[in-house]
């Protein structure tokens, strides 16, 4: 896939996350940053949307400099606490780099804190931390794989 072709589904798959946040209730979804120590090291732009009280869906566009990801991911809780939770992920996407696209998915177990809880005079930020596996060139190879973001919730 090119660059040019990467851009467009980017914008494409913005611009329908967007429009269903218009539509969105309140503390149904949150934007923010989530970075990859694996895929590409660099931060990318995220949106997570609860579907209910135990799913949420996850989009990520990272654009690094040499690296382009697009990826979703669906996020089970095991608990939901008041300011924190537990969860296991599934994902896909595709990775391209150096103009050379790859399909990749993965799965893992990661926990959301809520840093409200310090004190609640502070802005609705979640952080979060998972670790798990991802696949790349179908199941060709897979590595270990760290994930962390933070997130503004709406």
């Amino acid at each position: 896939m090119t660059k040019i072709g990467l851009t467009i589904l980017l914008i494409i798959l913005s611009l329908t996350l967007l429009g269903n946040l218009v539509n969105a209730q309140s503390n149904n979804f949150r934007i923010g940053l989530q970075s990859s120590y694996y895929i590409s090291g660099t931060p990318g732009f995220s949106i997570i949307y609860d579907l209910n009280m135990d799913t949420s869906v996850q989009g990520i566009i990272g654009l690094g400099s040499s690296t382009q990801t697009v990826e979703g991911r669906i996020l089970n809780r095991f608990s939901r606490e008041t300011f924190w939770n537990v969860y296991y992920f599934g994902s896909a996407g595709l990775y391209n780099k150096h103009n050379n696209t790859n399909l990749i998915g993965g799965a893992g177990v990661g926990m959301e804190y809520n840093i409200q809880s310090l004190d609640s005079n502070l802005p609705p930020i979640l952080v979060n931390a998972d670790i798990g596996v991802i696949f790349k060139d179908g199941f060709n190879s897979f590595v270990n794989h760290l994930r962390t973001g933070f997130h503004y919730r709406f």
